[in-house]
């Protein structure tokens, strides 16, 4: 009777510390993940980490298995789970995107080809010199100018631009759809200053051009990429590095959700070293345990990547107005809605949009940025907050800037629209804008 007491102490001790090593796992980051398989690898000797591409699938799934299952085939909740994820991991294979590099990686290997031992010096000297927006702003001689120039163009992404100035010449004489290229160009070389303070007079003047002309330049100019990592998977330092698990594609018109492929090292139990430790009988205890943590952490990145999977592709399937028009679109969402959804609570959700990434065609967006709040319509409708925000973006950009707007009056033509808002909100909105109160727009 006190055997049969102390061995439900021991699982129900098992299954606790193994739901929250999934707790913590399901709420971890990429990197904080690889470091977590890291530190296990150094303290568990029964731990065999490798990289997906290297896994003997066989050897896998014979004798790892058997010795896992034979250590705990008295768990019930293990037969449980198992069983659940084999049928998760049949959808989230078939969900798998293969990950080739990333793009500071391909830049490194592009420089690497080169055989000149100079030339190469350079351009691993840019490379190591770019700021976080791809921007090379450090000293520039003939030699350096030379790769730089080169730099910017693999794959047309401008990477190493001096400036601001000098990307948006680089997209336009790289776009080769554009009927007035030749003139935006002159015109940025020339009034790049005037262009961005949108002195329209003033240009019409210079350029003897129409409204409709200058109204089309415009447009164009909002369809170029704001500096040259922009929308990219890109980091040049190592703190607050962003790495997207998730991406999106269209793919014969529908939104398609993919799993970045080897995102981590495998891990499995070393049948071969448990074999040959089992030999000592007193040492059962600690391979028991120590097996059973590579059972948890292995199972617990599973189950947080098939969650990762499900909230994923449920945003996704609420938002696609918002990747077919743009930020305006965002349709307000809550945790708990998609909870309900999913069936499941919604401090899980929280915990697995928490410092995740998707890259999208709309750019890259943090999981929790879907999460908006909501502001009711006239008509009962709820617009997210980051759909107001845009909404005064357009107000403001189209204001009489001789007479912009106050805050009180962007607040009347929300109401017109039916989004009633207050002065004071309009304010906040404006300021997490980065927006200029009315005054300050005077003139610019």
């Amino acid at each position: 009777m006190k055997l049969l007491q102390t061995q439900k102490l021991e699982q129900k001790l098992m299954m606790t510390q193994d739901m929250r090593l999934s707790l913590e796992i399901l709420q971890m980051s990429v990197l904080e993940i690889e470091e977590l398989i890291s530190n296990e690898e150094q303290e568990n000797p029964l731990i065999e980490v490798e990289n997906v591409e290297e896994l003997d699938i066989d050897a896998e799934n014979s004798d790892n298995e058997f010795e896992i299952e034979e250590l705990y085939r008295d768990d019930d909740k293990y037969e449980e789970i198992k069983h659940s994820n084999e049928r998760d991991k049949i959808n989230i294979i078939e969900k798998t995107y293969s990950l080739e590099e990333t793009v500071m990686d391909k830049y490194y290997s592009e420089i690497q080809s080169i055989s000149n031992e100079e030339i190469k010096k350079n351009g691993y000297y840019i490379l190591e010199n770019l700021d976080d927006k791809g921007y090379y702003r450090s000293k520039i001689n003939d030699e350096i100018d030379v790769i730089r120039k080169k730099i910017m163009h693999i794959d047309d992404f401008g990477i190493g631009a001096k400036n601001f100035e000098e990307f948006l010449i680089f997209q336009i004489e790289n776009d080769f759809k554009f009927e007035n290229s030749e003139l935006l160009k002159e015109m940025i070389e020339r009034n790049f200053q005037e262009i961005f303070r949108k002195k329209y007079k003033e240009l019409k003047k210079i350029y003897n051009i129409e409204d409709l002309i200058l109204e089309k330049i415009y447009k164009e100019l909002e369809k170029y990429r704001p500096y040259p990592t922009f929308g990219l998977f890109w980091n040049n330092s190592n703190e607050n590095i962003i790495i997207p698990e998730v991406v999106v594609e269209k793919e014969n018109g529908v939104y398609e959700v993919y799993l970045k492929d080897k995102m981590f090292p495998d891990i499995k139990l070393n049948n071969e070293y448990y074999k040959e430790l089992s030999k000592d009988k007193s040492a059962i205890q600690f391979l028991k345990e120590k097996a059973m943590k590579v059972r948890n952490l292995k199972r617990s990145i599973e189950q947080r990547n098939f969650t990762l999977y499900r909230v994923s592709k449920a945003i996704v399937d609420n938002q696609e107005i918002f990747f077919e028009k743009g930020m305006k679109y965002l349709k307000p969402m809550t945790l708990s809605e998609i909870g309900n959804e999913l069936n499941l609570h919604e401090s899980t959700i929280s915990r697995v949009v928490n410092n995740k990434y998707m890259s999208t065609p709309r750019g890259v967006f943090e999981l929790k940025f879907f999460f908006s709040g909501k502001v009711k319509t006239e008509n009962r409708e709820d617009v997210s907050i980051i759909g107001v925000q845009e909404r005064i973006k357009e107000i403001l950009e189209f204001e009489d800037k001789k007479k912009p707007f106050n805050d009180g009056e962007i607040s009347q033509v929300l109401s017109q629209e039916g989004i009633n808002v207050s002065s004071r909100t309009v304010k906040n909105y404006r300021e997490n804008l980065g927006i200029l109160p009315g005054y300050l727009r005077k003139g610019l």
